[in-house]
């Protein structure tokens, strides 16, 4: 399957879960949200991570405030990202220092970046995932760019965040998407075996 096609079925798949993603009512984001919570904080990565990173959530996405508050609850370091040029940045999470970024997502405004091999765990936002780690995002390319730039380094443990619905047995994929090593839903975490992008 040539580049144009892939970009095609990842753009249906990506429309279809959109329209999904929006019926769901505010309390059913929040109590999918809380159960995806809970099994996030059970996985040794992210109980042995002293710095994670976390998006902050829009548009119907998986809330991440509760993982957060379990972070900073158990004295880890938490840092979100902001779009600078092509990739992402990440900064160190105050609540009282955020402001509304180019895409109207709230970004810090904080001036001093963490490297990404500082970071433990990269948890991330995603509108589809499959059975190989393969992710479909909102289709700007910023944490496959960021990542793509440590892959001959340390990386963090990435592990995606996505409601059960938005699995896909298969995504056609590109060469430079970077896949995940687990997604965690309400009712499961989907770990990723020969991940050949560590």
């Amino acid at each position: 399957m040539d580049e144009r096609a892939i970009s095609q079925q990842q753009n249906a798949i990506r429309q279809d879960i959109i329209r999904q993603r929006r019926s769901l009512s505010h309390n059913d984001i929040q109590r999918r949200s809380l159960q995806i919570a809970q099994q996030v904080q059970q996985l040794d990565e992210f109980q042995n991570a002293e710095t994670l990173a976390l998006y902050l959530s829009v548009r119907g996405e998986v809330d991440t405030q509760a993982l957060i508050d379990i972070a900073h609850a158990n004295k880890k370091r938490v840092v979100v990202p902001k779009v600078q040029d092509t990739k992402l940045c990440f900064y160190r999470y105050d609540e009282d220092a955020l402001q509304k970024g180019r895409f109207g997502i709230l970004e810090p405004s904080s001036t001093k970046a963490f490297e990404l091999s500082d970071i433990d765990i990269i948890l991330m936002p995603l509108v589809a995932f499959d059975n190989n780690g393969h992710r479909i995002g909102m289709g700007g390319g910023y944490y496959d760019t960021t990542l793509a730039a440590y892959q001959n380094a340390h990386t963090p443990f990435r592990l995606g965040l996505g409601y059960a619905f938005q699995h896909k047995p298969l995504i056609k994929h590109h060469e430079w998407d970077i896949n995940l090593h687990a997604i965690a839903t309400e009712n499961k975490i989907h770990r990723i075996k020969n991940d050949r992008k560590r």
